[in-house]
């Protein structure tokens, strides 16, 4: 338990001292200790703080996060502790008190004592004028890093140099080092390099040297791939809405597909000679022209695209082709629900789509050019930018060359560039296309050069996962969908992102400035009125490289995916209103609400980052450290997303927030301190709420003596507290579709590091008399995420709400912003868990000696 020494009595701490004797539990606490001890057993010593605890003056077992931020903030303890005594202690001792840890003061106490007794104004004062007496305000953050840094270096280079010496101080180990220890240390960097590090080594060349050329042309190729993409989609969905809706796709595909050639006679279908009907089919068809001429300038060769429609099977189709029923047409394919190569490779079923599904009879193919349309030009751009990235890089000698038998190729590796031909459908065609072309032979190239061509060649390939892995990732989708599904966590997501910036430079004013300026941008952008910065923002590959849209997009079948988003997109005013009120939508509500917000507080950051000066590439480059893009992971962390639902927040998060307080501690340090005096303004301490609040960052918003309402913010600054216990931390991250499973068994919830089950046959009970067996009711509210829980909270009765979990388990990461708190019951919670320990304690002495401990009676009587 983490507990303070504030000078000074809080109101809460007066009441607990005149309640705390007539608590009956201190009573029993005392005399089982007093059992114990008479055992002959002895307790540990009330103060179990180990020796740093001790020197330093800090709490035992705090997170060390805390400690840290104790640690820095003891020069503007000791100037408080100097103001605070007045004339009682001579400046140098009040000064050596506060610097060493023995006296605390809040800033808000001070202001207190001057006469202001507000609650918000002696936070708000209190607060500031800490910040304004800590002499490390006046210090330049970048100060403070370089110090860490030249630390951390003379450390290395003393590690270093003593190594060195024993090479030539000792041959044997010399040896040794040279031709084991060295070699195996530079495989474990490799391995763990490539494994979590995107660019690592991405700049080295064949021969070792050094180069920027393969990642600038990676960069170039994603954002603009990213940036046509997303104009694709933008121009189909308006080609739609002008055309007037969705549903007159089937129209425009019978006008693009008129004139391609059919077995036998055509039956007759009407053409539509409706203006906007004409317009739309000649603007898809421009569009088809407008990707053929992109490939041409890139030196791709794409046949005419006049009157072409790509056919894509129906989402019926699909599902009928999962259920693993052979067709006719799937003869000769290898393995079911294959369509045959003929088929969809060499059109022998010539015609539209509607002649081919006229001539097999049910919905084979999808007529609606919209649709069809969305999916070819997505798939044409993805291929087209892979290619065009192969190229690069196969034509510069620094990063491939052609393999010749007997090279020697050191840490480089050997590929048949006759594997990257990014061709979706197996054989030589891309929705019909030939598109074949002999890449050439085998070449040279180093790692990362095949790991971006392998992840272009995953982008361009069939999703290629088995049934079981597609069904894991479609059950992972809805649980996160569930899992985020609530007001609190948009608020979160924005307050978090913001908190970003503020790392990254913004003042208090600029954060309110710009987060308004991007939000009201990206809504403009929205309603089809885009602004030049916020184009430039999307030609930067930034429009699609955020949270919602990553992490979301990755868990949807992507041709579905374009469908959705274009039948969205092509609605007008009334339409998206009325979408995003039905309840039976709320989901996609969410997940959009959610895109806004990346979007804006995305957009926010880049925008002052240009008008600070800097390029758009800089700029960009900015948005990518600090809001992160999610898309930036290696194969090894795009397998480990799957078990992990989580795990590139983490991973862009900790590692970001880590550097930030290396940078600057201060911003830190003034967000601890605003979150201490806010709590002593309402009665609270560290020593009287639990650690998760505290870790959580929570902020009272308002109450007294130790009661009222915290707000759970859970900004990103609080996953370093979580460092602290990386197996925890890793537990905790699983995908509940493993952990629970795990957790059930093992009757034991990692979160909580207790028991699930207390007692045989314990159950929950809710309202109606219903009683569900208390495993059954966990392993149900784990894996329905937030709405499960909340439901579970609400239906239980009065009696059967688990306090104990109420006020002490965490629930801010994924439901309600404003959480109860309680000094009082939880200091009863707290103290029954002691209890609760001593008891054991006393079984286990019962157990070594062969008869229990004397009771308090006994011992008083001296029996």
């Amino acid at each position: 338990m983490s507990f303070s020494r504030f000078n000074g009595q809080s109101s809460f701490t007066r009441f607990n001292q005149q309640t705390a004797q007539e608590d009956p539990l201190d009573r029993q606490i005392q005399n089982a200790e007093t059992r114990i001890k008479d055992s002959g057993y002895s307790l540990k010593s009330a103060d179990r703080r180990n020796w740093f605890e001790k020197a330093t003056n800090l709490p035992q077992g705090q997170n060390w996060f805390f400690d840290a931020l104790d640690l820095l903030g003891r020069p503007a303890q000791g100037v408080l502790n100097v103001l605070d005594k007045n004339n009682t202690m001579n400046a140098g001792n009040a000064f050596a008190r506060g610097f060493s840890g023995e006296d605390k003061v809040r800033g808000s106490d001070l202001v207190d004592k001057a006469g202001i007794h507000n609650k918000v104004a002696k936070t708000v004062l209190g607060t500031g004028l800490e910040i304004a007496l800590d002499p490390l305000t006046y210090v330049p953050g970048g100060v403070i890093a370089k110090g860490v840094g030249k630390g951390a270096g003379l450390a290395g280079k003393a590690v270093g140099g003593a190594y060195k010496a024993a090479e030539e101080t000792i041959p044997s180990f010399a040896r040794f080092s040279e031709n084991n220890l060295r070699p195996a240390a530079e495989n474990i960097k490799d391995g763990l390099g490539y494994m979590f590090k995107p660019d690592y080594k991405k700049d080295v060349t064949l021969t070792g040297g050094k180069s920027d050329f393969l990642k600038n042309a990676e960069l170039d190729t994603e954002n603009s791939r990213r940036f046509m993409k997303e104009n694709a989609m933008s121009d189909l969905a308006n080609t739609a809405k002008a055309a007037g809706g969705i549903d007159t796709g089937v129209d425009v595909g019978r006008i693009m597909e008129k004139d391609l050639q059919v077995n036998g006679p055509r039956p007759y279908r009407e053409l539509s000679n409706d203006p906007q009907i004409l317009q739309a089919a000649d603007d898809l068809m421009k569009s088809n022209a407008d990707i053929r001429n992109f490939a041409a300038e890139k030196g791709i060769d794409i046949p005419e695209l006049s009157g072409y429609m790509t056919h894509i099977l129906t989402q019926e189709e699909k599902k009928r082709r999962q259920l693993g029923k052979p067709f006719k047409i799937d003869v000769g394919s290898f393995g079911k629900g294959n369509p045959n190569k003929k088929i969809l490779e060499k059109r022998k079923l010539e015609g539209s789509a509607e002649d081919i599904n006229q001539q097999m009879g049910r919905e084979f193919f999808n007529p609606n050019a919209y649709f069809a349309t969305g999916v070819g030009h997505q798939r044409l751009l993805d291929y087209i930018h892979a290619v065009d990235f192969r190229r690069k890089v196969l034509s510069n000698p620094d990063f491939a060359q052609p393999f010749q038998k007997g090279m020697d190729v050191g840490k480089n590796v050997v590929i048949d560039s006759n594997n990257y031909k990014f061709l979706k459908e197996s054989g030589d065609t891309l929705d019909g296309l030939n598109l074949a072309d002999k890449v050439g032979g085998q070449y040279v190239v180093t790692p990362q050069v095949k790991m971006l061509l392998d992840r272009y060649q995953r982008m361009n390939s069939d999703e290629g996962t088995k049934a079981f892995m597609k069904a894991f990732d479609g059950l992972t989708g809805m649980w996160k969908k569930m899992a985020l599904f609530s007001p609190g966590f948009h608020i979160r997501n924005v307050a978090g992102a913001m908190w970003n910036n503020y790392l990254a430079g913004m003042n208090t004013a600029q954060l309110g400035k710009y987060t308004f300026q991007g939000a009201k941008e990206v809504a403009k952008a929205l309603r089809g009125k885009e602004s030049a910065m916020y184009k430039e923002f999307r030609s930067q590959g930034l429009g699609s490289s955020g949270m919602t849209q990553v992490e979301f997009g990755s868990l949807r079948e992507p041709e579905k995916g374009i469908q959705k988003s274009i039948e969205n997109l092509s609605k007008d005013t009334k339409g998206k209103v009325l979408q995003r009120t039905n309840p039976l939508n709320a989901f996609n509500t969410s997940r959009e609400v959610g895109e806004l917000a990346d979007q804006a507080n995305r957009f926010a950051l880049y925008k002052w980052a240009r008008e600070k000066g800097m390029t758009p590439e800089q700029s960009a480059a900015k948005v990518r450290e600090v809001q992160f893009d999610y898309s930036d992971l290696t194969p090894f962390e795009q397998k480990a997303r799957r078990i992990i639902p989580f795990y590139t927040w983490s991973r862009k998060n900790i590692p970001f927030q880590l550097q930030q307080f290396v940078q600057d501690p201060r911003k830190f340090q003034n967000i601890n301190r605003l979150r201490l005096n806010a709590q002593e303004n309402v009665g609270l301490t560290d020593e009287n709420i639990p650690d998760y609040m505290k870790e959580s960052f929570a902020m009272p918003l308002y109450g007294s003596e130790g009661k009222g309402r915290m707000l759970g913010l859970n900004l990103p600054l609080s996953d370093l507290t979580k460092l602290s216990d990386p197996l925890k931390l890793g537990a905790d991250s699983l995908t509940p579709l493993i952990k629970t499973p795990m957790e059930l068994a093992t009757n034991f919830n990692f979160f909580k590091g207790k028991p699930i089950e207390k007692f045989e046959g314990q159950t929950k009970q809710y309202l109606g008399g219903a009683q569900i067996p208390i495993k059954t009711a966990y392993g149900l509210e784990q894996l329905t995420g937030q709405i499960g829980r909340g439901l579970s909270d609400y239906l239980q009765t009065d009696n059967s709400v688990d306090q104990d979990n109420k006020f002490r388990t965490p629930s801010f990461g994924i439901s309600s912003l404003a959480k109860p708190f309680d000094a009082e019951k939880y200091d009863h919670y707290a103290k029954l868990d002691q209890l609760k320990k001593l008891q054991d304690f006393i079984l286990y002495i019962e157990q070594q000696e062969g008869a229990k401990p004397r009771t308090i009676a006994q011992i008083k009587k001296g029996q």
